[in-house]
């Protein structure tokens, strides 16, 4: 058994809850495309602020440090190697290019993002209330063709029942016929229902074919309106309502990524260059032309006997009178040198057993014992021998 139609009211409502939830989700998908405009726009101009005071700071520290010395004095005698001043100074101006850089970046951002995603908000807002109005002409031409047709649907229905009344009295009539006159009613009577039934029949049945063929005609014509509307003027108006949404973002996307890819290759260059030159930095280097270049340090002071009236005699002398005291002291030397040539190579390997295993004892000494060696102790007592020596 077939279902009870459903009524027009119901069908009409029916269609509008469907309309109802869909333009739903169209307003969904519309704000959540302004609201991520909004994002990368609010974003980006809040970075650009921060990359901006942070290269302005960077600037001004950098300019303390610049100003603070002059760097034009040179300090490098082997352009092979590099000093620390230098070096130095090749850091300053890297992070004072690179300040640039991000003032640049800062800017770039603002103007080619922030600013631009505030008309491409105005005009999608613009956009959307086209779309909008298209979404409502296109319901209530919907709206329309689904009346029509629960109108030709009613009637076909109200006929089709006529149609089917009718044709059980024609057959009742004809049964009736076949069994011939009655008491009631004479043959001609019988044959004249039959016939009249008959009549009504074809009638019925013709306008219900009719009906029929109207309900058919504007069931096909909404099904065709609403395949239309799914496949050709929906798809129409999510793209008018996403306008240039997704190319934008691309736009967004590829231009504040291709910033900050050259931002960051452009410090990689430069950042590389000074490791290198900080692998050029020699102590031994500047020490030899820090005493070349500066003449104080060259001056070799000797001193010279200076003897008294008439003294002529200007070495050791020898003779009888202090030759005892003389091998004396000699002796006494010749035995202070080697207990200190043992005591430095005694000395020399503990330093370097300290250096090796890079521990220097600092702790405080316990009561009775003698105090931990260092690295820095021993080389004081070494240079102090060698000094005595």
């Amino acid at each position: 058994m077939q279902p009870p139609p459903q009524r027009k009211g119901k069908l009409v409502q029916l269609l509008r809850n469907v309309q109802t939830e869909q333009f739903s989700k169209l307003q969904q998908r519309y704000q959540l495309q302004t609201d991520l405009l909004e994002d990368v726009r609010s974003y980006m101009k809040q970075k650009s602020g921060i990359e901006r005071d942070y290269a302005q700071a960077l600037q001004k520290l950098n300019a303390q440090y610049t100003q603070k010395r002059d760097y034009s004095v040179e300090d490098e005698s082997d352009q092979n190697l590099r000093s620390p001043l230098k070096v130095w100074k090749s850091y300053l101006d890297q992070m004072e290019d690179m300040a640039k850089r991000r003032i640049t970046v800062a800017e770039k951002a603002q103007t080619d993002v922030a600013d631009k995603i505030k008309t491409v908000k105005s005009n999608k807002m613009t956009t959307f209330k086209k779309s909008q109005d298209l979404f409502q002409r296109i319901y209530e031409e919907l709206n329309l063709s689904l009346r029509e047709m629960s109108k030709c649907r009613k009637a076909y229905m109200e006929l089709q029942k006529l149609a089917e009344i009718a044709e059980k009295e024609t057959g009742e009539a004809q049964d009736k016929l076949k069994k011939g006159e009655t008491f009631f009613k004479s043959k001609a009577t019988l044959e004249k229902n039959f016939s009249k039934s008959s009549e009504r029949r074809e009638i019925c049945v013709r306008q219900a074919n009719a009906s029929r063929n109207e309900y058919l005609l504007s069931l096909a014509a909404l099904n065709g309106h609403m395949k239309r509307f799914r496949e050709i003027d929906l798809t129409q108006i999510l793209k008018d309502l996403d306008a240039d949404f997704y190319e934008q973002m691309k736009e967004y996307h590829t231009s504040a990524s291709l910033m900050e890819v050259e931002a960051g290759l452009y410090g990689q260059d430069g950042f590389n260059a000074i490791v290198s030159n900080a692998g050029l930095i020699d102590r031994n280097a500047s020490i030899t032309y820090f005493l070349e270049k500066n003449a104080m340090f060259q001056n070799k002071t000797t001193y010279a006997f200076e003897p008294y009236g008439e003294d002529k005699v200007s070495t050791i002398t020898t003779d009888s009178t202090v030759a005892l005291a003389v091998d004396k002291e000699a002796r006494k030397l010749a035995t202070k040198y080697v207990r200190e040539q043992r005591s430095l190579k005694n000395k020399f390997s503990k330093m370097n057993a300290l250096e090796s295993s890079q521990t220097d004892e600092t702790s405080a000494p316990a009561d009775g014992q003698e105090p931990p060696l260092t690295v820095e102790g021993l080389q004081e007592a070494i240079r102090k021998v060698e000094v005595s020596l």
